[in-house]
């Protein structure tokens, strides 16, 4: 159960509510979560969101009563004091879902069980294209993921346009669907066409195609991960919003029950169209839902590991930028300053940044082998860093450069001029 709530005028603190089942209190949520919606109309500046895990009791196909209340005011929200719902399972919903997607299993499906049977370890690839073929990186990353001794299933959404003439190479465990529900319902789809084998697999990894990886052949990011003390390990973390693992990848190890983690998460995930709704349910929630579960989570590159390597270069390059000035044209030095003082000043004042962004540059040197398609598309903190990225990636990665530029003039209105 999703919505949002605020405190009168005046009260800057979230809202904090208490739920009541027919009657009956059923729990407390804080109202401080993240919605880009809510941001944009000026909503306690997007941070209203709550969400709500309903027990197994109410899951039962009959109608309940649902009452939230203020507990610092015991002021029942406006419009809910009679407002109830037919509680749905979650299979169904799923299954709703997965009919809205024109689901396509690849012929080699069939033999996902015996594929399966040789590894014990599955990865769940989710990717997109606009177009009816697979693109170079993401053929890429499906011989990444067996040469790791993983069992990869490809779920691939399309547009409309390419869905309909869409095929996999012959020997591709794949499935492709309509471009519905986010990398999270392509996880769940992938998930449930092995839903009767999961008892008996090791790992899983979810992993999606908006990470330019590996960029070096061989097992380096997956050793990592393998070797973090952790019963779930993602690559980088962050507390963007609220603490979570980012979830290009997230690695779920041996000791998490997986068949009771896809039942569960698919109770409490509405599989929504709306992008904010995807991001409060799913990365955001995924990491608190497996630490409810009491696993361990960690990141093989963890924030303040990564907060330490900025501050210590961007104090070093700041006085490189003062001693070298006169040989920077003045607009670039002061784009190159002013992005050193903003990062720099955020994270001192623990403020929230995607780490996988800000630090792109630094995850590299760090040997994190991967980079997010987005630094080089829309480049979302606007980082004066690109074209040292890109002198990296050639002198570092020179075969990875076709693959890259194939997948970014794949993306609508991006320009490749760096790589």
């Amino acid at each position: 159960m999703t919505g949002w709530a605020i405190n009168s005028p005046g009260h800057l603190d979230p809202a904090i509510l208490e739920i009541f089942i027919d009657g009956d209190p059923a729990g407390t949520v804080v109202s401080d979560l993240y919605r880009v919606d809510l941001a944009k109309e000026g909503i306690r500046d997007g941070r209203a969101h709550f969400s709500f895990d309903l027990p197994d009791s109410v899951l039962d196909g009959v109608r309940h009563n649902l009452r939230f209340a203020n507990i610092k005011t015991g002021e029942v929200l406006g419009g809910l004091k009679d407002f109830s719902v037919h509680l749905r399972r979650g299979l169904e919903r799923f299954l709703d879902f997965q009919g809205t997607c024109g689901i396509r299993p690849a012929p080699a499906v069939h033999d996902l069980g015996r594929r399966l049977a040789k590894t014990k370890k599955r990865a769940i690839l989710a990717s997109y294209a606009a177009v009816p073929r697979l693109l170079a990186w993401q053929r890429e990353t499906y011989l990444w993921l067996e040469e790791n001794g993983f069992t990869p299933l490809h779920v691939h959404a399309a547009s409309d346009g390419a869905y309909s003439d869409f095929n996999f190479p012959p020997e591709w465990l794949g499935i492709a669907k309509r471009n519905f529900g986010y990398d999270f319902g392509s996880w769940m789809v992938g998930l449930s066409h092995c839903y009767e084998l999961l008892g008996g697999i090791e790992e899983v990894l979810l992993i999606n195609d908006s990470c330019f990886l590996p960029l070096s052949a061989g097992p380096s990011i997956m050793t990592r991960a393998a070797r973090t003390d952790a019963d779930v390990v993602g690559l980088v973390d962050s507390y963007q919003h609220t603490y979570h693992l980012q979830s290009f990848f997230v690695l779920l190890k041996k000791a998490v029950d997986k068949r009771l983690f896809f039942d569960r998460f698919i109770r409490s995930y509405s599989f929504s169209a709306e992008k904010s709704v995807v991001i409060a349910e799913g990365e955001l929630k995924l990491t608190k839902f497996l630490l409810g579960m009491n696993h361990s989570v960690k990141a093989v590159f963890d924030y303040g590991f990564l907060v330490e390597k900025w501050l210590n270069f961007s104090d070093r390059y700041a006085r490189s930028l003062a001693t070298n000035s006169a040989a920077f044209p003045k607009e670039y030095l002061q784009r190159q300053i002013d992005y050193l003082r903003q990062v720099t000043e955020t994270v001192q004042a623990g403020g929230p940044t995607n780490p996988a962004h800000a630090f792109a540059h630094i995850l590299l040197e760090e040997g994190a082998d991967f980079l997010k398609r987005e630094v080089l598309t829309i480049n979302p903190l606007g980082s004066p860093f690109l074209p040292q990225i890109s002198r990296f990636l050639k002198c570092s990665y020179p075969d990875r450069i076709a693959g890259i530029h194939e997948s970014l003039i794949m993306v609508p209105g991006t320009s490749s001029s760096y790589i």
